[in-house]
């Protein structure tokens, strides 16, 4: 598995907690399957369907603004790739936050989609 397990964890968090506590708009917020591992025939055929280094691991779209959000843990650090893809959706106007833990991301969310439901 790419994901160390205490990110993987914060990533479980995060994703639970947001479909727990805003039903009406699940679908609106999803995870990018970005960090497995593949075989170099898997990773071939993941870039020439569309496969982009460096994507978020949650996307959410809501009233028409762009949201990337990275999960990392305390001591993680963001890849050159994911620089990259920060900076370009920073130009087309969407957003592009680092989570760290669990209040964190329920205050971004809240953000975004105002108070749970």
């Amino acid at each position: 598995m790419g994901k160390n397990q205490p990110e993987m964890r914060l990533m479980q968090n995060c994703y639970t907690w947001f479909y727990n506590h805003y039903p009406s708009k699940r679908g609106l917020l999803w995870k990018t399957e970005n960090e497995r591992k593949r075989n170099r025939y898997e990773q071939s055929i993941a870039k020439s369907t569309g496969l982009v280094a460096g994507v978020s691991d949650f996307i959410a779209l809501y009233r028409g603004k762009f949201h990337a959000i990275e999960l990392k843990t305390d001591k993680g650090t963001l890849s050159k790739a994911q620089k990259r893809w920060a900076l370009k959706i920073e130009i087309q106007g969407g957003t592009y936050t680092v989570i760290r833990s669990l209040p964190e991301f329920q205050e971004l969310i809240q953000s975004i989609f105002g108070d749970p439901e």
